[in-house]
């Protein structure tokens, strides 16, 4: 995924209604090297329609939704990495 970083592709987790330990372990285990965000009161998962998890929502550089997509997804498939590519490349 670094390799669309050069495309605009920025990654953020974000954690909703979690403590501050379950980031911290999160962040510990997984070695993330990208944004974490907590929505402690929910007001981001209300604004991008977050209704199941993992969700994915992608967002373009002027903060409009291009793409959305609920479950789990293997993002180092060639079919995910196209599908990103394609969004940034649309964008403005």
């Amino acid at each position: 995924m670094r390799e669309l970083g050069t495309e605009g592709l920025a990654v953020v987790k974000v954690f909703i209604r979690e403590d501050a330990e379950t980031v911290r372990r999160f962040r510990e285990e997984f070695k993330v090297s990208f944004p974490l965000l907590v929505d402690a009161d929910g007001r981001a998962t209300a604004l991008y329609r977050v209704t199941r998890h993992p969700h994915t929502v992608v967002i373009d550089r002027t903060g409009r939704i291009v793409g959305r997509i609920e479950g789990e997804r293997d993002w180092g498939q060639p079919v995910a990495r196209e599908w990103l590519g394609s969004l940034l490349r649309r964008a403005p």
